[in-house]
């Protein structure tokens, strides 16, 4: 899966999201980061569900969050036209 964004803050309130919910960066560098699914999440959910389904809800919880989350995903920042490009010049003889 792939997120891009257009800014740098947005790149990293993107980034800063996926760790809170489980998400470990494995490879950053300017305007991309590779994200792997963790295993923690948010784990504050567990324990209404534990109390309030003796556990059942918890297994439940888990296969949904294993299997409805990618297992790597690609957060990218759009570049302005003006970034990244190389000048060129070229002459002709």
């Amino acid at each position: 899966m792939r997120e891009v964004v257009d800014t740098e803050q947005a790149f990293e309130q993107a980034v800063f999201d996926y760790q809170t919910v489980g998400y470990e960066v494995i490879e950053k560098a300017q305007g991309r980061a590779v994200l792997k699914r963790g295993l923690r999440g948010d784990w504050i959910w567990h324990v209404p569900l534990f109390i309030f389904t003796l556990g059942v809800g918890n297994i439940a919880y888990l296969f949904y969050r294993w299997f409805n989350r990618p297992e790597k995903l690609v957060v990218r920042r759009r570049m302005a036209p003006d970034e990244g490009a190389v000048e060129r010049t070229e002459k002709y003889g």
